[in-house]
């Protein structure tokens, strides 16, 4: 499995968790930490990296030490970078949106 997959996989996983969180525990905005906000942006970013996984660098690889972790971003097409800072970018905005809406901001 490719790194940069692994790295979405894991990324969706922790954005969906904190999204529910948000809808389904957290009702008075006052006692919702400012850190689960950041679920959108990480499931944006988890899709994103899912489907444009960047370099050819396995986890194995990086287990073994013969690549490094900055080489999934070193080793990426350029496309799969410029898809990583929309969503990136995307993320940042639902959440100053969803900060501003309950407002925290």
């Amino acid at each position: 499995m490719k790194a940069g997959k692994l790295i979405g996989i894991v990324l969706a996983i922790l954005g969906l968790i904190t999204f529910i969180l948000i809808i389904t525990v957290f009702n008075n905005t006052l006692s919702i930490p400012k850190i689960i906000i950041c679920g959108p942006s990480f499931l944006i970013v988890g899709v994103a990296m899912i489907i444009f996984p960047g370099g050819n660098i396995t986890v194995s690889e990086i287990n073994n030490k013969t690549k490094l972790g900055g080489e999934i971003w070193s080793g990426a097409p350029t496309l799969h970078k410029i898809v990583w800072i929309l969503s990136l970018l995307l993320g940042t905005a639902a959440v100053f949106y969803q900060l501003n809406k309950i407002g925290l901001l």
